[in-house]
């Protein structure tokens, strides 16, 4: 009947430390937050400075004078280079800023919530940092991360041009329908193509080529079925009490109507004889070593 897609908010984020020289960005995909002058614990600097990073999950981290109103705090270098690290926000120090970001500082060795960013001398205005698992951690404070929460999340779905109904009516192009004027949160074409909100619905939209929902938390259901937005309106009762996924049939779909296209692309090192890149309907094939074709394969319709 339908396909999900559950949308969760996890505190922890990915973190990772570089060996000597490494690259957060080409290792590890990751945002280099700064460089230690030693694993062990020592200086900090911006990322490159030293040959050791920590890096971490983050759309965009960055040093300023000061964080701006959508970022958060996370903590202040003295200098830029070769410099310790101050763990309150401090006005004439340059302030390292995260929007997605959230930081807190323990007197343990472990982060109890989130990932744990360094290791620290302790909580104080003027300390050095070391990684945050080394062997026998010599510092007895740690930086901890989380994720800030988003307010909010969009399912979309673009590529197409057809008409597309919300809550039992046709939607025109360049509409928005927000929670104060939407009973069932939905929007669906007459085919299976469209998104159900299944937690706190915000609101739903329809551009040129382009539909979406929106909401706080939740999961969307992405309709798989035959009928449509018909099909869809039978379920408003279980989808509004949150009791359709506990009464849906075990069946989530049905068998396409048409052959589909396989296409396999073959790329060997050695020559092959008698094959192509494309081979018109269904063929079974013999692949033999040619007598006459010592140096590789022969691929032959049976």
């Amino acid at each position: 009947m339908f396909t999900i897609m559950v949308l969760g908010h996890g505190t922890a984020l990915d973190l990772e430390t570089t060996e000597e020289g490494e690259s957060c960005e080409e290792d590890y995909q990751l945002e280099p937050l700064i460089s230690v002058y030693d694993p062990d614990g020592g200086h900090a600097a911006q990322p490159d400075y030293y040959d050791y990073h920590i890096c971490v999950e983050s759309e965009y981290t960055e040093t300023r004078d000061s964080c701006e109103t959508d970022q958060n705090f996370l903590f202040s270098l003295y200098e830029e280079n070769d410099t310790h690290i101050n763990t309150f926000e401090d006005e004439d120090l340059l302030q390292m800023c995260a929007e997605d970001l959230e930081t807190e500082v323990v007197s343990d060795t472990k982060c109890e919530n989130g990932t744990k960013a360094a290791s620290i001398t302790s909580e104080t205005d003027d300390t050095h940092v070391a990684y945050p698992s080394v062997e026998n951690d010599p510092y007895s404070h740690s930086i901890c991360f989380t994720t800030r929460e988003p307010e909010n999340v969009t399912v979309s779905m673009e590529g197409f041009s057809t008409d597309f109904y919300a809550d039992g009516e046709e939607i025109t192009t360049g509409e928005t329908r927000t929670r104060d004027n939407v009973d069932y949160p939905y929007i669906s074409t007459d085919q299976p193509l469209g998104i159900v909100s299944y937690g706190s619905f915000l609101k739903l939209e329809k551009g040129n080529d382009r539909i979406s929902v929106t909401q706080e938390d939740g999961s969307f259901l992405l309709p798989n079925t035959r009928g449509g937005h018909i099909s869809i309106e039978d379920e408003q009762t279980d989808v509004a009490e949150r009791q359709f996924l506990g009464n849906v049939e075990p069946s989530f779909g049905f068998v396409s109507p048409s052959e589909p296209t396989v296409r396999v692309k073959y790329s060997p090192e050695q020559e092959v004889r008698g094959f192509n890149d494309t081979l018109p309907r269904n063929f079974e094939l013999a692949v033999r070593n040619s007598p006459e074709f010592d140096t590789g394969l022969e691929i032959q319709p049976r």
